[in-house]
């Protein structure tokens, strides 16, 4: 469910058990709007970030990819053996099979105070076959890295071992 809707709902009922307990209407909305946004932010925690849709995966100047797996930086087209990927600054391409040379999956090992480790900063570095762009560098960041940097570390490895499969088959 989206954070707006829930807000406004959770709102609108602590301000008006608010109001029936007697409180002036001011102090009621004034009041019932920490607890709402405490539901609402615990409602996006908990629903999380949305699947990526359905779509037609573009780049400049190559025709456009229907995808077999997408996340939301890369996407893998079976069909007709090809790649798309947005780098660090948002360019788009996609790529042959036979344009890629390697890949390499990065990340930073953290640990809080309590002893928890956590792998953030989760990059898969793609060497390509192209003076222009010899690498290019895709981030797994659909989790804050602060509370799911593993779960960002999970997608990554999985589709490192999607690469390994396509392009060594």
């Amino acid at each position: 469910m989206p954070f707006v809707p829930v807000l406004m709902v959770a709102w609108l009922l602590v301000t008006g058990l608010l109001l029936l307990l007697g409180a002036p209407f001011t102090v009621s909305a004034v009041l019932a709007f920490v607890p709402a946004l405490m539901t609402g932010g615990l409602t996006r925690l908990r629903w999380g970030p949305q699947p990526l849709k359905d779509r037609q995966f573009t780049a400049k100047s190559e025709p456009p990819l229907t995808a077999s797996y997408a996340a939301d930086n890369i996407a893998l087209d079976l069909t007709t053996q090809r790649l798309w990927l947005k780098d660090l600054r948002g360019r788009t391409y996609i790529l042959d099979r036979a344009e890629i040379a390697e890949w390499e999956h990065t990340w930073t090992d953290t640990a809080n105070g309590f002893g928890k480790r956590s792998r953030i900063r989760n990059e898969i570095g793609i060497r390509v076959r192209r003076l222009d762009t010899p690498v290019i560098r895709v981030a797994f960041r659909r989790h804050s890295d602060a509370f799911n940097g593993n779960r960002n570390f999970e997608q990554a490895s999985e589709w490192q071992n999607r690469l390994t499969t396509f392009l060594n088959e």
